[in-house]
């Protein structure tokens, strides 16, 4: 795991618990449970979800686990919404929006990245993504980003 991530990673738990006490000063001094939901989703949902789609494949399940927890607490707290979908939920819906976009748009700026289009020569069953699977040559294919 390369120090970047581990940085990262910390700053991301210093953040969660200031915000939780931020959360918790807030609402000693009155505010009501709708502000502390929108201040929820545009502070805490906002950061994490921030280049989640980069991040995601670098973590673990304990640091996934360790966020799921903090939204679980939040709501617990009434921090949050109880209807807010878990993290795992958001990255996903996050990721596939990601990558319908990059399939929808030609000019979109991943779109070089993607694999090329299979040529189906049989009358198979539609298949949702239309892309030849890579072989990959490594476990990691970045190189670069291996740490050493």
């Amino acid at each position: 795991m390369s120090n970047c991530f581990l940085r990262a990673s910390h700053s991301v738990k210093v953040f969660v618990q200031k915000l939780y006490n931020a959360l918790r000063v807030l609402r000693k001094h009155g505010l009501c449970d709708d502000s502390l939901h929108d201040i929820f989703r545009a502070v805490a949902v906002a950061k994490l979800m921030y280049a989640s789609n980069a991040w995601w494949g670098f973590s673990n399940a304990n640091d996934r686990q360790k966020i799921s927890a903090f939204f679980r607490r939040c709501i617990r707290t009434g921090f949050c919404s109880p209807d807010l979908a878990d993290f795992n939920d958001l990255y996903i819906s996050s990721d596939e929006k990601l990558l319908n976009e990059t399939l929808t748009y030609p000019n979109h700026i991943l779109r070089s990245l993607l694999p090329p289009v299979t040529a189906q020569n049989c009358s198979l069953r539609n298949r949702p993504r239309n892309r030849q699977l890579l072989a990959l040559r490594s476990p990691f294919p970045f190189p670069s980003l291996r740490s050493h």
